[in-house]
């Protein structure tokens, strides 16, 4: 609403430049993603590339399918995902990843409503869901599956100085 273009600054550098669609869509960096808003990021290592995407072996043999090929085989990632890109439901959608966790906290913000899953490997999942006829309440310690489309999942290579630097603003 302010802005045509905005630059993204952390320390007095440039981290990214772009429309607000382009740095809300597609960041540049784990801090950027974090920045303009709610991202769940779930460190990994790449276990294998081929032309449908890469797929990623999280905590305890999970694995997550993601659309980007630019990584190698063993590199360490990390994952990111919208809050607004994941699904909560009682069954897996087709398509996606589908990891089965238990409804650990809620939230009720506004239009929408914020759970946080604890998945069976206790890795956690934010999920922020728009409230709309169709809405599915879930209680704490539901059993549910979060869904997120592999096209919807960013990959950055694992910061040198763990995660938690590299999302802090300063």
């Amino acid at each position: 609403m302010i802005a045509d273009r905005i630059v993204v600054l952390r320390n007095g550098k440039i981290e990214q430049i772009g429309s607000p669609p382009e740095i809300f869509t597609r960041p540049q960096s784990i801090f950027v993603a974090n920045f303009v808003g709610g991202a769940n990021f779930i460190e990994g290592h790449i276990v294998k590339v081929d032309s449908s995407g890469s797929l990623i072996e999280i905590r305890d043999d999970f694995q997550l399918r993601v659309s980007d090929t630019s990584r190698n085989v063993g590199e360490r990632v990390v994952v990111a995902i919208r809050l607004e890109d994941t699904i909560i439901g009682q069954v897996e959608t087709d398509g996606s990843n589908n990891l089965q966790g238990r409804v650990e906290s809620m939230t009720f913000i506004g239009g929408s409503m914020e759970y946080r899953v604890r998945l069976e490997n206790g890795v956690t999942v934010d999920s922020r869901i728009m409230i709309s006829r169709d809405f599915k309440a879930y209680n704490v310690g539901d059993r549910v599956f979060v869904s997120f489309l592999p096209e919807r999942c960013y990959i950055f290579p694992h910061p040198e100085t763990g995660l938690l630097k590299e999302i802090e603003a300063i």
